[in-house]
Order: structure tokens, then sequence, then C-alpha cells
């Protein structure tokens, strides 16, 4: 399609006042309208990460089996220390400034969250789809300033392979992409 619509959320016109999607693409500059014949979106760990934000994404698209991703994965430590360096020294919403000490609390907080599943990636992915979005709503949320599950892909992947078909997604290492020239960038 040239342009794809958006049917925006009873929620979402309630609290903006907005009802075409020219509000959500004026937030994302980099594609000028009718520039090219698809649509950009941010697409954050944070959607990945949450079982909700994956159906939502589904539900409101005109047809989900048009739809493509492109999920840059990164070495979790670095994803996990990028994110919280953004969220504590540049925008200082976090307000622990001890990395390690951030990374410990996350991590004791997951593992107490559920103890059967932690690390335990064979019987995650054993779990039926109510089961496995039940525990990513309860333990992982999705949330900003969640460095860590936020920063656990196979969980995430896991769960948005039940909601979307393998072949709507393409994974590449942000190591990867950052070597790309720009030619190999446009054929993505």
């Amino acid at each position: 399609p040239n342009r794809w619509g958006c049917r925006w959320h009873e929620s979402l016109r309630k609290t903006h006042g907005k009802t075409e999607s020219v509000w959500f693409q004026m937030a994302m500059p980099w594609a000028t309208p009718g520039k090219f014949s698809f649509a950009s979106v941010d697409f954050t760990p944070n959607y990945l990460c949450t079982p909700s934000a994956l159906q939502n994404i589904y539900d409101t698209a005109r047809d989900p089996g048009e739809l493509r991703f492109i999920v840059l994965m990164r070495d979790p430590i670095m994803r996990a220390f990028s994110e919280w360096s953004m969220f504590t020294l540049g925008w200082r919403w976090d307000k622990n400034l001890d990395f390690m000490k951030s990374m410990r609390m996350q991590m004791a907080r997951f593992r107490k969250c559920n103890s059967t599943l932690f690390h335990n990636n064979e019987r995650i992915r054993k779990l039926p789809t109510p089961e496995l979005f039940a525990y990513m709503s309860k333990c992982m949320k999705g949330n900003a300033m969640q460095y860590i599950t936020n920063s656990i892909y196979p969980v995430c992947v896991e769960a948005a392979l039940r909601v979307f078909k393998r072949e709507q997604f393409l994974f590449l290492r942000f190591e990867d992409l950052m070597q790309m020239k720009a030619p190999g960038l446009v054929t993505l």
C-alpha cells in the first residue's frame, strides 16, 4: 500500500484527541509521507517483550500478514548498558547511578518472580501461549528501564512468533547493521 492508515485505540483518542495517523507519522520524521511505499515504525524491545503490544499491533493492522519487522539484536549486556545510560546519565529518569547495582537488583527481582522458568528456555518454549504471555506480563512487563528483561531476546522472540509468522521478521545483529553500506540497507 502507498499509505497505511492507523486505527487509534479509544484511549489514545481520549488522551491525545488524535484521530488520524498524521500525528503518529509526525513522530517518525525519517520517512517523508508518500515518498516510499511502506510505513516506518519504531519497534523497541519494549514492544517485542510485551505480549499485549504485540497483540495490539496485530489487532489494529489492516492485514497483519503484510506487516514486516526488522529486529535488531545487540549483545544483551551492551543493550542493557545502553538503555541504562540513556535513562540514567542522559535523561536522568533512573536515579541509580550504579549500573551493576541496577543489574543485580533487576536480576534478583526477575529470578524471584518465577524461579521455575528463570533461565529455562526449554520450559518456556513448551508453555501454552496464554501461560507464556501471563509469565511475561508478570515478570517482564516490557516497560522502559527494564534493562535485564528487555534484553532477554529468546523469551521476547518466542512471544512474537506466537502472534506473527517467522517469515515476517528479519533478525539482525546490531553490529552487522552498523557494518552495512547504504545500498544494503535499502534492500532490507
